[in-house]
């Protein structure tokens, strides 16, 4: 099995961005959730390849035992 590069970096505002050997992904949470934004590596300028979100009220546990 070969080693994949890796780097992350957080900004200090919610986002965090992981860089792989072939994509790039940005998690970044917002006021009423979290999204996730993927791209292929360096073409990080164009529109992701793929993207979600989840609200925050599907993250929390609303259980009530």
């Amino acid at each position: 099995m070969s080693k994949k590069a890796v780097s992350m970096t957080t900004d200090g505002f919610g986002s965090t961005h992981v860089h792989l050997d072939v994509f790039s992904i940005n998690i970044i949470r917002t006021d009423e959730g979290v999204a996730v934004d993927i791209w292929e590596k360096d073409f990080e300028a164009d529109g992701p390849i793929g993207s979600t979100y989840v609200f925050e009220s599907e993250l929390e546990n609303n259980d009530d035992a």
